[in-house]
């Protein structure tokens, strides 16, 4: 569990313990500690939410890294002998260049 999950869980943890701590009283729960219960859970909806964005951009990088390194190293294993499969190769690389630098 990453750090952010620990204290997503964590917070969940805390607005629990209140609710049961008036539960247990049997005492009814004022607007006031109600409305803290609520932007308590609603915080810890938006850290998990950005949490599980930030590891699903983590994800695709390293993905996208995967294929990157993967590509570089087949061009590593070109023929240097193939001088048209080497053309061809250099042409589809420099648009892509062009295609980034825009």
């Amino acid at each position: 569990m990453t750090k952010e999950e620990i204290k997503a869980v964590n917070e969940v943890k805390v607005v629990l313990e209140v609710l049961n701590g008036y539960i247990d009283r049997k005492e009814n729960i004022s607007n006031e500690v109600l409305k803290d219960v609520v932007n308590k859970l609603n915080q810890a909806e938006e850290d998990y939410n950005k949490t599980i964005n930030e590891l699903l951009l983590c994800n695709s990088l390293v993905v996208k890294y995967e294929q990157l390194i993967e590509l570089i190293g087949t061009l590593g294993t070109i023929s240097v002998e193939d001088e048209a499969k080497l053309d061809k190769t250099i042409t589809i690389l420099s648009d892509c260049v062009k295609t980034i630098k825009d």
